[in-house]
């Protein structure tokens, strides 16, 4: 009660409204705020770390170095294993792909021992690397042919997305596969890949195969990276909170 109360009074108070997520206006106005203070800022990255990156120890090189050998493209995902980012879907999808593929999950959570043992017998591999740490990812990530990130299909994802590990795959300039039933697509937006919206296991398969036998992920890689260059740098992000706070002082 007291939170809903803080709400309404936050939107019909406020002079501006700064969100991560384009479609929380739809859900605000409802709640008092007016369309006409609102801003959408996504999440950023920040690109030294991808210039300077850390090399990865000698375990998860070789780690790595022996997926690798097996010849067949690598699909990534580096993220929490939970409920939320619907795992159990991708390795589903998988089963029904037409063409083979070694699957790494990084990171660590709620699901994991779960999937570990729903993955055994499977016809693809799943590799679960753990949660290591973020100074590793960009060079992980530099490993995978096709980057993933899903989320269970739910309602709330309607009023949009801005997960991090989206821009970290752009930064690493991967393909990317993309499970969401989301009012916005940067996947689409960028031209990096596909976004499969159904929550549809079947719908999924059809994508991993696309993206599979796909000549171009390189390109598309690299629209990703210039997309995300172009759109989520922190310099660029605080410039446009400043402009919109200058903005407001102006008119007061």
């Amino acid at each position: 009660m007291l939170n809903s109360l803080g709400e309404r009074m936050s939107c019909k108070y406020s002079d501006v409204i700064i969100s991560m997520h384009p479609g929380n206006i739809n859900h605000l106005v409802k709640k008092g705020a007016d369309k006409i203070n609102f801003y959408h800022i996504p999440n950023g990255v920040n690109v030294e770390d991808w210039e300077r990156p850390t090399s990865l120890t000698k375990e998860l090189n070789s780690r790595f170095l022996n997926i690798k050998k097996k010849k067949k493209k690598i699909i990534l995902y580096a993220g929490t294993v939970s409920i939320a980012n619907d795992i159990k879907l991708l390795i589903e999808a998988s089963e029904k792909s037409k063409l083979s593929a070694e699957y790494v999950i990084i990171g660590d959570g709620t699901e994991v021992d779960f999937l570990k043992k729903y993955t055994k017998g499977k016809k693809n591999t799943f590799h679960f690397f753990g949660k290591i740490e973020k100074k590793y990812i960009p060079k992980s990530i530099e490993f995978a042919d096709i980057c993933y990130v899903g989320f269970k299909y739910n309602k709330l994802y309607e009023y949009g997305v801005s997960a991090n590990k989206i821009w970290d795959y752009m930064m690493s300039s991967k393909a990317i596969i993309m499970s969401i039933n989301s009012c916005n697509d940067p996947v689409k937006d960028a031209n990096c890949g596909i976004t499969v919206n159904t929550g549809s296991v079947k719908d999924l398969a059809s994508a991993i195969d696309e993206m599979l036998i796909k000549d171009n992920l390189e390109e598309l890689g690299i629209n990703g990276r210039d997309y995300v260059m172009s759109n989520n740098q922190y310099p660029l992000l605080a410039e446009k909170c400043i402009t919109i706070f200058n903005k407001y002082l102006k008119d007061k």
